[in-house]
């Protein structure tokens, strides 16, 4: 999950280039999840095949044993011998009701196995044919509505993405140069940390970095995409990452807003 925000009032919508593209990392998660999910199969097999086994055994050896003790009662032989035998079949059942409950828990882990495998192959299927040509996205509002988005265009130069939601008149972000905020003035990084909605960090302006704005507000995975604004509610860059070394904390950093109307001003109108 990423995050993004109106930039004009009929319904364009800038994001990271990294939110909408499938990245190569999640292709590779995606596959260690089937392999994974192959080898859990796998021992719930192994598992699965040890429990019948024995089962079948017992349940041999519960028949012979009946069949023993029907030879004995026709053969007329001691009371003693076939009490015996009956206490022997009694207690071998009780075995077996256990075995069969632990072979029908087997079967079922067996199943959930197989229901993960079948999912996690769907799932990393679907992703690569989203890495092919997705064009389509569900986007959500602040009050949880969602809208339908399409892709505009991907930027070759910037992690800038523009998509749009057609038929409606949307509110917007506006925009000041960057360049005007001084140092040490207090914005807020708007986004989706850990699929946490609607999430609103402080900081400081820090430094401006070759086309970046370095802050101390958090930027976290799932800010992506989402605007850096001023106390007045205007946007001045795109959150897009966050720098982590030992040591270190507080480094944000959004793309300068400029961007946004370099590579996709042509689409709602240039920079005011």
């Amino acid at each position: 999950m990423g995050a993004g925000f109106f930039i004009s009032d009929d319904g364009y919508i800038i994001t990271n280039r990294h939110v909408v593209r499938v990245t190569e990392e999640s292709r590779a998660q995606s596959s260690k999840r089937v392999a994974e999910a192959r080898a859990a199969l796998r021992e719930a097999a192994a598992s699965l095949q040890n429990e019948k086994e024995r089962l079948d055994n017992a349940e041999k050896r519960q028949r012979r044993d009946k069949a023993a003790l029907a030879q004995a009662v026709a053969n007329k032989a001691g009371a003693e011998q076939i009490r015996d035998m009956r206490q022997t079949i009694k207690s071998n059942e009780e075995y077996l009701q256990l075995w069969r409950r632990a072979h029908k828990k087997r079967l079922a882990e067996h199943r959930a196995a197989m229901d993960q495998v079948a999912k996690a192959e769907q799932e990393y299927q679907a992703l690569l044919e989203g890495m092919k040509n997705r064009r389509f996205y569900k986007v959500y509002l602040a009050d949880e509505t969602s809208l339908n988005a399409y892709l505009v265009k991907i930027s070759d130069r910037y992690d800038l993405a523009l998509l749009k939601v057609s038929g409606y008149r949307t509110p917007h972000l506006q925009h000041v140069p960057p360049f005007t905020i001084p140092r040490g003035t207090t914005l807020y990084a708007i986004g989706n940390p850990i699929g946490l909605r609607n999430t609103v960090t402080s900081g400081a302006l820090s430094a401006f970095r070759g086309g970046f704005i370095q802050t101390s507000a958090d930027i976290n995975p799932g800010n992506s995409g989402g605007p850096l604004v001023t106390e007045e509610g205007k946007v001045i860059g795109v959150n897009t990452k966050k720098m982590i070394a030992p040591g270190a904390e507080g480094l944000g950093f959004a793309l300068d807003i400029q961007y946004v109307f370099d590579e996709f001003g042509t689409f709602f109108g240039a920079e005011e």
